[in-house]
């Protein structure tokens, strides 16, 4: 397919017509939400690039409400299968939950690092007597 240039928008040519009208602002919003935001997809469906799509969703405030609120939507969707994944008692989805909503509350995921010494050693902690705190001098 070639893209032809016309009002500031591509166009694609007559040869693989596309889903949706690529110049009319309601068919960008139709495709977007169809796709669930998809960038790429909603290039497919449009018969246009998808660096043509971003080009187009940057220029218009309405557009990008449009992206912003499709995205939303796919974040719910996820948020509603992980409530049920807790529901039914996922391990996975309930350390999840916990080590990311339920940080305030003190579940966080701690790394402890231990390392090991080729040759042991041994320190010693000396307390100083009251003899010797009284002049000041380190114990001998």
């Amino acid at each position: 397919m070639q893209l032809k240039k016309r009002n500031r928008d591509l166009v694609p040519s007559e040869e693989n017509e596309p889903k949706y009208t690529w110049t009319e602002e309601a068919s960008i919003v139709k495709a977007l939400k169809a796709n669930e935001g998809n960038i790429t997809k909603t290039a497919r469906a449009l018969g246009v690039t998808p660096s043509a799509v971003s080009q187009r969703i940057s220029r218009s405030k309405r557009l990008q409400d449009v992206l912003v609120s499709a995205k939303e939507g796919l974040v719910d969707l996820a948020e509603s299968e992980l409530t049920k994944h807790v529901k039914a008692g996922s391990l996975k989805a309930i350390l999840f939950v916990l080590e990311t909503i339920g940080k305030s509350r003190g579940w966080i995921k701690r790394t402890e690092i231990a390392a090991l010494m080729k040759s042991d050693f041994v320190l010693n902690i000396i307390s100083p007597s009251e003899d010797d705190e009284e002049d000041g001098l380190p114990p001998q």
